[in-house]
């Protein structure tokens, strides 16, 4: 399996190491349409799931079962994100396949009550990569994409990083490839976005909002995106700040606490 992999792998260095040239020498012209390299922070949304087909004896579960899973908090990540990608070169809008897609984060929690984690593989980081076709204008438009990614379902609990389980056991360990076809991005944050803002630079670059672009280069805001595979869907969008009004009720809810606790101090005065 592993020799099966480095194969992969190796097939997939051939094909990255010639497009990423040629993308940035395109962008770089101030004339052809671009959107920025950057990373995305992206928050796990309903109906998110992996089917474990053929699971190790120690799994609580039948072959087949679907775990429902939600986001875990990535620690550290704007906005609470619990996935992480990576596009490690500017992409070339209507210019074909740019293989610059790197997962560099997954943090996910079952919400059966079987307290199991997905997180990356630690062993398989330079296995999770992808490509991504824009189309549109500097406007806005759609994209397609695939990426893969190599997994550790982890018990009890994980790194809290986003890679490794952090010392808990690793129960299962599998990858896959997820595939989407014509979402919508934007170069424009939506409302309450997280912004992480930085300037404009190639791979590494963890910000999804850049000061410096040139007039031929974007920003690129995803909207909601469905991540199809067998046996596995994952739902995201961009990850956001509290809306003004969960702020208020959130304010509101401490102060009520507050009133409570300055009463019990008062009785325990009195």
């Amino acid at each position: 399996m592993k020799a099966l992999r480095c194969f992969a792998f190796s097939a997939l260095v051939v094909l990255v190491a010639a497009p990423l040239a040629h993308a940035d020498a395109l962008c770089n012209d101030l004339t052809t349409p671009c959107i920025a390299a950057g990373t995305d922070y992206l928050k796990t949304g309903s109906g998110t799931y992996v089917a474990v087909p053929s699971p190790p004896p120690t799994f609580p579960y039948p072959p087949g079962y679907e775990i429902p899973l939600a986001g875990s908090p990535i620690v550290g990540a704007p906005g609470m994100a619990d996935t992480e990608i990576e596009r490690t070169s500017d992409a070339v809008i209507n210019g074909g396949w740019e293989p610059v897609l790197l997962v560099t984060g997954l943090s996910l929690v079952s919400t059966d009550g079987s307290d199991l984690y997905v997180t990356l593989d630690p062993t398989d980081l330079s296995l999770d990569t992808g490509s991504i076709d824009v189309f549109g204008s500097l406007a806005g438009g759609t994209f397609d994409s695939f990426f893969t990614v190599y997994f550790d379902v982890c018990a009890g609990g994980d790194s809290g990083t986003g890679v490794g389980c952090g010392g808990f056991p690793v129960v299962w360990a599998s990858s896959k490839t997820f595939t989407q076809n014509g979402d919508t991005w934007s170069p424009n944050p939506p409302p309450y976005a997280v912004i992480d803002l930085g300037p404009y630079a190639n791979d590494p670059n963890p910000y999804n909002k850049h000061t410096g672009l040139p007039t031929n280069v974007v920003d690129f805001w995803p909207g909601p995106i469905k991540e199809l595979t067998s046996g596995a869907q994952h739902n995201v969008s961009v990850s956001a700040t509290p809306e003004p009004a969960s702020l208020i009720l959130l304010g509101t809810g401490l102060l009520g606490l507050a009133g409570l606790k300055g009463k019990k101090l008062l009785k325990q005065n009195s």
